[in-house]
């Protein structure tokens, strides 16, 4: 059968576990935390050594009682549960038990067998002809391989980077669908690209900019009605004006979607840096004779 799930959610609840009640360095640090690695696969020790480590830096607080104790018992178990998920062990289980004596949570874990990828597929969603998509072979989850989570988690980055540089889009987004089958081991990866209308840059203004000149800035953000939109031209051109030194901090406007030519009017709103005033003078004195002075 299959399970619909998200592999997004393994590694944050994973990141969220581990800061969930850790504390600075400085209290009771009496908390242990044991991994038997007895029933695992070779492969999977060096995780299991870089789990043991990371849940052992965490210390307790030091008014921590044993329920505090306990509670940091469960939550470790959740993460060591949700870590073997992401590294394609989905029929793992993790086992333990929390000795309150010595405050010491012993897990065992049963990793069971690694699953793998198997289709791997990118759906654009409308389906438009202007869309140029990517094929997956370009992308690191294949066919046949260990379906851990992290490959996924770039593909993802993968994907929406591949669509800026080939593609005039206002808007896209990148998610992904996992269905999980435990009876043949398998994992099926579905990219879903949401892509908005193809477009152009349109008019180009500026407000807020009260003694810099319109066409200095057209000069300095390098785009162009009528080319490519990429919001990566965006970015780049708010930097620009940043480095000027003449701005202090701008924000780009944007239409919800393009007009009906395709073209997106953009609006920078500009914030000027505090301006500097040049002074210069002249003196004389009957001690040092003539001089000048200059301030700014």
């Amino acid at each position: 059968y299959k399970v619909q799930c998200f592999i997004r959610l393994l590694l944050a609840f994973s990141c969220a576990s581990l800061s969930a009640g850790a504390t600075e360095a400085g209290g009771n640090g009496r908390y242990r935390v044991v991994i038997e690695r007895q029933a695992t696969p070779e492969s999977l020790h060096e995780f299991l050594q870089d789990w043991e480590e990371q849940l052992n830096v965490q210390s307790l607080p030091e008014t921590a009682n044993g329920g505090y104790a306990y509670h940091r018992f469960e939550q470790d178990r959740i993460f060591l549960q949700k870590s073997l998920y992401a590294e394609a062990y989905y029929q793992g289980s993790v086992a333990g038990h929390y000795d309150e004596a010595t405050q010491t949570a012993a897990f065992q874990i049963t990793a069971g067998p690694q699953y793998r990828f198997g289709a791997v597929q990118i759906i654009v969603e409308p389906d438009e002809a202007f869309v140029n998509a990517p094929e997956a072979s370009i992308l690191s989850a294949k066919p046949g391989e260990a379906a851990r989570a992290a490959p996924v988690m770039m593909d993802e980055e993968i994907i929406v980077n591949w669509l800026e540089d080939n593609n005039c889009l206002l808007d896209h987004r990148t998610a992904h669908e996992a269905a999980v089958n435990h009876l043949e081991q398998r994992v099926d990866i579905t990219y879903r690209v949401t892509a908005g209308g193809k477009a152009v840059f349109g008019g180009i203004d500026f407000s807020g900019n009260e003694t810099i000149a319109d066409l200095h800035l057209q000069r300095r953000i390098g785009i162009k009605p009528g080319e490519c939109f990429k919001r990566t031209k965006l970015n780049e051109a708010r930097i620009r004006m940043l480095r000027s030194g003449l701005v202090a901090r701008t924000e780009v406007i944007l239409p919800g979607a393009p007009n009906a030519d395709g073209s997106v009017p953009v609006t920078f709103e500009i914030t000027e840096r505090a301006h500097r005033s040049i002074r210069a003078g002249a003196s004389y004195s009957t001690d040092i004779g003539p001089g000048v002075s200059a301030g700014w």
